[in-house]
């Protein structure tokens, strides 16, 4: 049967081109992805650099919070850096988790981030609150875009992820619940030239 099978494969082809749509200009980027963002269940702030992200970021964390910084400008007495290869299981009862995506997709508010951003893979779907710092820059139109760049960097790492939003279902009575299996809340910290 198995040979069978080999024997009726049908012919290869050719992947068609990817299509790649003109970019929308920054500041319309920047407009579609807070309403993406926010409307999906994520809470945007804006700054017009990355220290006053920085600034904003300190102004919402509540005293007492475990908080963990994936970024090692952020590695001080009030936030955990954390070690390659430990066990994810010490993060546990982690309340706050700070990364700095690589891309963020406009259509979809989706932010693409690495092994070498997240440093334990875990990280990101075992915190209860997630903060992403998203520089302007990193800003792209869609999904099309986005995977070209990956595309082109896809040597560079092991494992990498799209994450949009608090972790969400409408699984049960199609009544959508905000962190059922996951993150309970996404606040993005926006900065850059067109803010």
């Amino acid at each position: 049967m198995l040979a069978a099978l080999r024997h009726n494969q049908p012919e290869h082809s050719v992947l068609p081109p990817l299509l790649y749509f003109p970019l929308a200009p920054a500041a319309e980027l920047k407009e579609q992805f807070i309403r993406i963002a926010t409307g999906i269940g994520s809470v945007v702030h804006t700054a017009d650099t990355f220290e006053g992200a920085l600034e904003l970021l300190q102004k919402t964390l509540q005293p007492g919070q475990k908080v963990l910084s994936t970024l090692p400008e952020l590695s001080s007495d009030g936030f955990i850096y954390p070690g390659k290869d430990q066990d994810p299981h010490i993060y546990a009862d982690l309340d706050v988790a700070v990364f700095k995506p690589l891309v963020a997709v406009a259509e979809n508010s989706a932010l693409w981030i690495t092994e070498e951003q997240l440093i334990v893979r875990a990280l990101p779907f075992i915190t209860q609150h997630i903060y992403m710092l998203v520089d302007v820059s990193v800003l792209v139109g869609d999904m099309h875009e986005a995977s070209r760049i990956t595309g082109l960097k896809s040597q560079e790492y092991g494992f990498g992820t799209y994450i949009a939003g608090p972790s969400k279902t409408a699984d049960i009575e199609q009544s959508l619940v905000l962190g059922a299996h996951g993150p309970r809340s996404m606040t993005i910290f926006l900065y850059g030239s067109g803010t």
